[in-house]
C-alpha cells in the first residue's frame, strides 16, 4: 500500500455554504492510501477562518464526503470546530476515511454546517 498519493486536485469547496456559515474553508489537501484494489482510505485536512472578525458565532461542523465516478458518497467524515476555543484560524483534519474496496475517489467536497 502507498501511503501520500495527492488527490488534492479532487477538492470541491462550497462557497455558498461557507458564506451562509461565516467562514472559509482554505489550504485543504487530500491523501490517499492505495492497495492492490484501489483507494483504500483517505484523508483531508485544511483550515478554517472567519468571514468577519476572530471569533465564530457558533460551533462549526466541517463535512467531507468523498465521492466515486457515478456521483456517488463513497465515505464520509466531520470534525468539530469549537467556538468556545476558537481564536483567527483553526486546522482541521478528516483522518483515514475508510472507502469500499475497489473505489476509485472522483470528488471530495468539503463543507460548513452549523453544529
Amino acid at each position: 500500500m502507498k501511503i501520500g498519493d495527492n488527490l488534492s486536485h479532487l477538492v470541491e469547496l462550497l462557497p455558498p455554504l461557507e458564506e451562509r456559515a461565516g467562514v472559509r474553508i482554505s489550504a485543504v489537501s487530500a491523501y490517499a492510501r492505495w492497495d492492490s484494489q484501489g483507494a483504500d482510505e483517505i484523508s483531508v485536512a485544511g483550515e478554517v477562518t472567519p468571514r468577519k472578525g476572530h471569533k465564530l458565532d457558533g460551533d462549526i461542523r466541517i463535512l467531507v464526503a468523498v465521492y466515486d465516478h457515478a456521483g456517488r458518497v463513497i465515505g464520509t467524515a466531520s470534525e468539530t470546530v469549537d467556538a468556545a476555543t476558537f481564536r483567527d484560524f483553526e486546522t482541521f483534519a478528516a483522518r483515514w476515511i475508510k472507502l469500499p474496496s475497489n473505489a476509485e475517489p472522483s470528488k471530495v467536497r468539503v463543507y460548513p454546517q452549523w453544529a
